[in-house]
């Protein structure tokens, strides 16, 4: 068709002149908002929306530098190239709208919601205008007859061509399957059905789209072998149903759960069109000297049906698909990436694809070859996200390995993952895509979402200041993750990545005030002896701290960050003993090789039918099982090498033994460098580093004392012990005194010149003084608690000052009585929860607070505080702060205090307030509002409907009430609260993060 409307323009440009500009009645004609199949654009063989102009004048017309838009105020949105833009006479021209920006395609893309599109002169004057409604994939809207104000609905579209009259009156219902798809043994015999009358279906055995060209449905199929069956219903002027899509495995039997795609054959192996072959329309890149179709990013239509291990069918979506991958793309069996679009019909998959995770929303899935892997064992990084993932604070993707059949054709082992682009960000941190700043490394830094502002900003910081002084670093820690940081260096090093850090690296930050960049840990296929630069003997310490390359993947631009971090006292020591205790713990050696064994039983029994797929596939070496053997020799010798790395580096004497005991190991846990150890184990640690350890007592418990190495000491020590100890902690059961606290004041940045530390105060509103000894002050950071000292008592309606850094505290508050300290953690001024509790961890008062709206931003670093107004209100309320004076008030009433009377009401509305904070861990706030007196019942469920809490049921007064859900017994996940309220009902969800 293409070449047919090509050969009429250039006959017409050939036998008219050109209308003027100022004449010109162009029509925007017919458009389509979602284009899946219905014609690929012939610049970038992509199905893009598309746009046809149609000029109705018997005289060819010049629209060159004309503007096109879908919004009226930028009506200059899109020009025209600025010459050469002809529209013959009576004929059409199409417009691609898809982003691409070149030629005649447009900078922007239509929405399938509905939207308006204009054409305007060079001039800015208006053509002409229309607008459309919700609109169906591959289903066109426009005139008829061309050009006139009569508008229809289109199936077929007609692209380039004169359209036709419509007298289209709905949608035909989808046909029913008398079986739906499954496992069977022997054949299955399917019979379609329609409740349209005079309705026909149409289907296919091949992947293909039905159509009205396909087979009609006559009389029940009989399936013999592993086929997909997809059906339509059509009828005369009636749009065709959707297509379904049902796959029937014949005599498959497996242990993993099955994906099964279909798709039109072209997609994957048209020469010209398809995504899987070397094809001739391709291009040079990923490892290729030569042009490859795979090399295109190119998207197409598909279908994909999951079936859990118990072979249940769990979802079926239609999506789009790409290839996926680098130089991976030459192997034979690649890499796919499905993409959950409007367009396609399903804009998510609700499933809980992984189980150890709390996500059930995906707007993409990977289905990964395994990378390097694919020559050697398919498991290596699902070994390394098994290891990794419960002991490390690293964003990563989730790993389950799955079987999936193309068209009903085997088609091997496939790794499900998560894709790390701005969705999973979204899901995992509830951030927008807009308010995301994403990098990538590959070979050079690239902006993946947002810009680079950020990223240069922190990079030329690091790289042109002294980190070794106090001041510089602090600022490095207010823009960079640091426990993050370095559990994702700990990880690549140990692994022996040998395919970073010039590759293979993202990270990102919210694009926000305070915020902190973290890094993504991914592509870890060369690593645990997958590669010769990834063997157990390989250093990769040395190749990340090398200042110039040793290796082609560490350039200096690409080790700098960590080589200046590393010259900072403090985040060195932390680095050297963080390996250490994850070296004794979550690399330690039985437990890697439980966790190898685990995930190699998974797909062991697929693993011939794997290989006789992709014979090519797990080639290197004599046996899959010398391969996963490789795997196991990795972890059994890289703990003793990664030692000898860090004696040599840092010139270190050797390491010592700490055997942990308790006298009661139900009482409490032991955290040193953030990792918690088991009780009577023997971690190994680095001399000549000191050594930060602390005894955690379980709820209903305190700690008492230390024996053995320390007699005595309190919860948190710091040793630099020259041989092998022990350490005995001593808990003793306790029941916590009815205990009321209030969190008062919040200073968490000082200003640079009146620096008093960060520090929050404590208001008692009882009518007693309290013992506060071993009361503790914490917020999110793993390890991140404060234990108040023996002999800290709290008067009366009275205050006390909780401080990161006394000193600097009493020189500006010298006549501040009542504080205690030093917290070494620094309050954070991107927003966190900082909590009280009593010694038994029972939470007293958790406060979430902010630097940006609607919280006010002056106490970021301007000298002011964060001040309650009034310390008998909901101090979870952005309402109930106010921005104190200059330096505070600790130990005193707030300035800001505001009499309970004025601010009091009485609410006009049920309401039920999302929680705060959210995601929480482990304790969150929930608001309620009754205008009247109400029976009220508030209930927490998890994501499958079972009922865990009940946090109220009973008459209550009107008025506001907080309720406090503490989930410390919980795991992570989603989780819904509910509130019945009279006639009032509502639900939200809320997310627990561990």
């Amino acid at each position: 068709m293409r070449q047919i409307v090509a050969f009429l323009f250039l006959i017409a440009l050939a036998c008219t002149s050109l209308l003027p500009q100022t004449t010109v009645r162009v029509k925007v004609n017919e458009v389509m908002a979602s284009n899946t199949n219905t014609i690929a654009d012939p610049d970038f063989n992509e199905y893009g929306d598309w746009v046809e102009l149609y000029n109705p004048d018997t005289v060819a017309v010049d629209i060159s530098g004309y503007y096109l838009t879908d919004i009226f105020s930028q009506p200059q949105k899109w020009q025209f190239p600025l010459s050469g833009v002809i529209i013959p006479a009576n004929g059409y021209l199409i417009v691609w709208c898809d982003d691409h920006n070149t030629g005649l395609h447009a900078n922007f893309k239509l929405t399938t919601n509905g939207e308006m599109v204009g054409l305007y002169s060079a001039t800015g004057a208006l053509v002409d205008t229309m607008s459309f409604g919700q609109q169906s994939s591959d289903i066109s809207y426009g005139r008829f007859p061309d050009g006139e104000n009569n508008w229809y609905t289109f199936f077929p579209a007609t692209p380039g061509t004169q359209n036709f009259e419509s007298n289209i009156s709905g949608r035909c219902p989808i046909p029913d399957f008398s079986i739906q798809g499954g496992f069977f043994t022997g054949s299955v015999t399917v019979s379609l059905s329609s409740t349209m009358s005079g309705s026909e279906i149409r289907y296919t055995l091949d992947g293909k789209d039905p159509g009205p060209n396909t087979p009609l449905y006559t009389s029940p199929i009989q399936i013999d072998s592993t086929t997909v069956l997809r059906a339509a219903t059509f009828k005369l002027q009636n749009l065709p149903s959707k297509p379904v899509s049902n796959t029937y495995f014949i005599n498959v039997t497996t242990e993993l759960p099955v994906i099964s795609l279909s798709t039109d054959p072209a997609n994957f192996f048209s020469d010209t069109s398809g995504i899987y072959v070397i094809g001739t329309n391709g291009i040079i890149g990923y490892c290729a000297s030569s042009p490859r179709n795979w090399n295109q990013d190119w998207e197409r239509p598909i279908t994909a049906e999951f079936y859990e291990e118990d072979k249940t069918k769990a979802f079926s979506v239609n999506a789009g698909v790409k290839i996926f991958g680098g130089c991976t793309r030459l192997y034979a069996e690649k890499s796919l990436a499905l993409y959950m679009r409007d367009k396609y019909g399903d804009s998510k998959i609700f499933y809980k694809i992984f189980k150890d995770s709390y996500l059930y929303e995906f707007n993409n899935l990977v289905l990964r070859n395994a990378g390097q892997d694919w020559y050697r064992t398919m498991i290596r990084e699902g070994v390394i996200v098994g290891l990794v993932k419960p002991h490390m604070n690293v964003d990563l993707q989730d790993y389950r390995p799955a079987v999936v059949f193309l068209n009903g054709k085997y088609w091997g082992i496939h790794n499900l993952r998560e894709k790390l682009n701005e969705h999973y960000i979204e899901y995992h941190y509830n951030i927008a895509e807009e308010d995301l700043d994403l990098i990538e490394y590959s070979k050079s830094p690239d902006v993946s979402t947002g810009d680079s502002v950020a990223y240069y900003e922190m990079y030329n910081f690091l790289k042109n200041h002294d980190l070794s002084q106090e001041a510089n670093y602090e600022h490095a820690k207010s823009i960079i993750d640091i426990d993050s940081f370095i559990d994702y260096h700990v990880a690549e090093i140990f692994a022996a990545n040998g395919d970073w850090p010039a590759n293979n690296v993202k990270m990102w930050r919210e694009r926000k005030p305070g915020a902190k960049w973290r890094w993504m840990l991914y592509d870890l296929d060369f690593g645990y002896g997958g590669n010769s630069q990834g063997l157990y003997t390989t250093n990769t310490l040395k190749h990340a701290l090398d200042s110039v390359n040793t290796i082609s993947t560490n350039p200096p631009w690409a080790t700098m960050i960590f080589r200046r971090m590393m010259t900072n006292l403090e985040f060195r020591n932390e680095f050297i003993q963080r390996m250490a205790a994850h070296i004794s713990t979550t690399f330690e050696i039985n437990h890697s090789l439980r966790i190898i064994d685990s995930v190699k039983a998974l797909v062991a029994n697929e693993i011939p039918k794997h290989k006789a797929r992709w014979p090519n596939s797990i080639s290197f070496g004599a046996t899959w099982d010398a391969q996963v053997e490789l795997i196991r020799e990795f972890a059994q010798m890289r703990p003793s090498n990664m030692r000898s790395f860090f004696y040599s580096m840092f010139n270190l004497p050797g390491s010592y033994s700490v055997h942990l005991t308790a006298n009661d190991s139900t009482a409490g846990k032991i955290v040193a460098h953030t990792k918690t150890f088991p009780w009577n184990t023997k971690p190994i640690f680095f001399k000549n580093i000191p050594l930060k350890i602390r005894a955690l007592p379980n709820p209903g418990y305190r700690f008492v004392r230390w024996e053995g190495y320390v007699d005595g000491g309190g919860e948190k020590l710091e040793l630099l012990p020259s041989g092998n100890i022990t350490l005995k902690a001593i808990f003793e059961p306790y029941t916590p005194a009815n205990v009321n606290l209030v969190i008062n004041e919040i200073n968490y940045k000082s200003n640079s010149i009146y620096d008093t530390g960060d520090w929050i105060e404590i208001y008692n509103p009882s009518n007693d003084s309290l013992d506060l000894t071993g009361y503790r002050f914490y917020d999110a950071g793993e390890g991140n608690f404060f234990t108040l000292p023996e002999g800290t008592n709290i008067n009366p309606l009275g205050y006390i000052a909780i401080c990161d850094d006394t000193s600097k505290f009493k020189f500006f508050h010298p006549e501040a009585k009542y504080y205690t300290g030093n917290f070494d953690f620094g309050l954070s001024s991107s927003g966190e929860t900082v909590n009280i509790a009593d010694p038994a961890g029972t939470v007293l008062d958790s406060v979430f607070f902010n630097s940006s709206t609607p919280w006010s931003p002056q106490p970021n670093g301007n000298g002011y505080t964060l001040s309650l107004i009034n310390p008998d209100i909901d101090n979870s309320r952005v309402e109930s702060w106010a921005v104190g004076k200059r330096l505070g008030t600790p130990s005193a009433i707030n300035d800001v205090y505001t009499g309970i009377k004025q601010i009091s009401y009485l609410p006009s509305d049920f309401s039920l307030s999302q929680n705060f904070p959210n995601p929480f861990n482990p304790v969150t706030k929930i608001l309620v509002t009754l205008p009247e007196r109400s029976e009220l019942k508030l209930k927490v469920f998890d994501i499958l409907g079972n009922e865990i809490r009940i946090l109220a049921n009973g008459e209550f007064e009107a008025g506001s009430y907080e309720f406090l859900f503490n989930a410390t017994d919980l795991p992570s996940g989603v989780y819904i609260y509910s509130l019945s309220a009279g006639r009032y009902n509502s639900i939200k969800k809320m997310v627990l993060l561990k």
